[in-house]
């Protein structure tokens, strides 16, 4: 937590001297609070990490993180629920143990309260960053719609119930056993 001699005047001050784990973003420059996810939120995301880090063991392309802030501009600072970053792109791992850039691929798992966020301004704002791959997952009824970056705008590209495959690595990701 940062110290400030004056009231915090962006968003992104303000941000920055909330305690850790508090259950915010900033999303066009306005701070979107919401409530810790719910179990089976949770365990959608549990079984993507799983399968994701079981594949990164035996490919050492990178890492896979969950709920780690994203920092893509002032404006915009987002916690993806599945992030991977590239070998490549290790620069980006800040020292202050967030990122600032933008990951090569991002999974959301749909929330009641963040969807709507999730389906148009942080997709935007993730093509528009550079972003190579995106998946939104419907907790409810497990549809998965993934999207591919083309110069800065996602296309879709699959719609599947279930399951999805990453495009980036061939890798299909089954949500029930």
């Amino acid at each position: 937590m940062e110290t400030m001699l004056h009231p915090p005047k962006t968003a992104l001050e303000l941000f920055k001297i909330l305690p850790e784990g508090t259950q915010c973003q900033i999303i066009n420059n306005h701070i979107i609070m919401s409530p810790s996810p719910k179990w089976k939120h949770q365990d959608i995301v549990a079984t993507i990490l799983t399968a994701f880090r079981n594949f990164l063991l035996k490919n050492n392309f990178g890492k896979v993180l969950s709920d780690v802030d994203v920092y893509l501009n002032e404006e915009n600072v987002y916690c993806p629920d599945v992030l991977f970053i590239a070998n490549e792109q290790m620069q980006i791992l800040g020292d202050d143990g967030y990122i600032h850039g933008a990951p090569l691929l991002v999974i959301e798992v749909l929330s009641q309260g963040t969807a709507a966020y999730d389906k148009k301004e942080k997709k935007e704002m993730y093509a528009a960053s550079g972003v190579l791959e995106y998946w939104l997952v419907d907790q409810t009824t497990l549809q998965c719609t993934g999207f591919k970056n083309s110069n800065g705008i996602f296309t879709e590209v699959s719609k599947t119930q279930e399951y999805f495959t990453l495009q980036l690595f061939n890798l299909t990701i089954q949500l029930v056993s």
